[in-house]
């Protein structure tokens, strides 16, 4: 005979089996969603890492992790890999800078100078960056490679507006302003030995005890394509690294003779007169910092580098 309670033991184990998967499934609920969120929140962290990075310099290998591939920085980079890495119609003329980057050894430096008035000085907060960016570079760069360059490198054409585009002129300007700015904020004093009238044939850029030579590349260029840049671009090589590229006769013939040549195949015009082998000792070497497109001779906008 079948009773009333013996029913109700038979139906426990069901009623059991069904509370069981119903409690399993809310907590793997609740551990799904948890972790979703946790997933979520560390994303958006590296994100944020990505977009607003600390450091101020970076190696061609670390800037694609470091930046988003949309920033401004990551596109600018792109655009000066770019030039550094071209084939057609030719390799870029500085093979030596070519070889530095390849090598890791460039440091690279981003400056976003934009402001709502595209004409007007840059931030005092931004040269403060760039300043301090050119004395961790003088300090360390002997740790770099022989063949480290420190690059600058800014917001892009298409990103600064379309109200107002700046022209060669405007970008001579911008980088004999900025080097200025540079100059302005180096803590150590300029030294004797060296003229400060930036025409001397025996001036050189001096920072943080240091000497470098300095060019500008840039997109408003059209003959001069050998300093043609998607982006506005400072480049700047201590003039130590040249010692041993220049040490013979024989070496800086060979150095400047294979640099011309790619040039003079590359550039719709003749070879700038303004372009000479450092320390050569019969003009200075502020003339080739930033050429003119039409064989005009650019010197620097500044007799002195530092407005003090």
């Amino acid at each position: 005979m079948i009773t009333e309670s013996s029913s109700v033991v038979r139906l426990l184990p069901t009623v059991s089996r069904e509370w069981l998967y119903t409690i399993l499934s809310l907590v793997l609920g609740i551990i799904a969603c948890a972790w979703y969120r946790v997933a979520d929140q560390y994303d958006k962290s590296i994100e944020a890492d990505r977009v607003v990075p600390t450091k101020r310099l970076w190696t061609s290998r670390e800037i694609p992790f470091a930046f988003a591939p949309a920033s401004w920085q990551r596109q600018a980079f792109e655009a000066f890999r770019a030039r550094m890495l071209m084939q057609d119609p030719q390799i870029f003329p500085c093979i030596y800078a070519t070889k530095g980057f390849k090598a890791n050894e460039h440091r690279c430096c981003f400056i976003d100078h934009r402001g709502p008035n595209p004409r007007a000085n840059v931030a005092d907060t931004t040269l403060d960056t760039l300043g301090a960016a050119f004395d961790e570079y003088a300090r360390n760069w002997r740790q770099y490679g022989p063949m480290t360059s420190l690059v600058v490198l800014t917001p892009l054409p298409s990103l600064e507006g379309e109200a107002w585009q700046p022209s060669l002129e405007d970008d001579r300007k911008r980088f004999w302003g900025l080097l200025r700015a540079i100059s302005d904020r180096d803590l150590h004093g300029w030294p004797a030995h060296v003229p400060q009238d930036v025409g001397a044939p025996a001036w050189t850029l001096e920072f943080g005890k240091e000497r470098f030579v300095g060019l500008a590349l840039t997109p408003r260029y059209q003959k001069r394509q050998s300093r043609f840049c998607q982006g506005f671009a400072m480049a700047f090589q201590p003039i130590d690294i040249f010692q041993d590229l220049l040490s013979t006769p024989e070496k800086m013939a060979s150095a400047v003779g294979k640099v011309r040549a790619l040039t003079d195949s590359l550039d719709m015009m003749p070879y700038s007169k303004d372009v000479i082998a450092v320390s050569n000792g019969k003009q200075s070497v502020s003339t080739m910092f930033f050429l003119s497109d039409d064989g005009e001779s650019w010197n620097s906008l500044y007799s002195r580098i530092r407005s003090g």
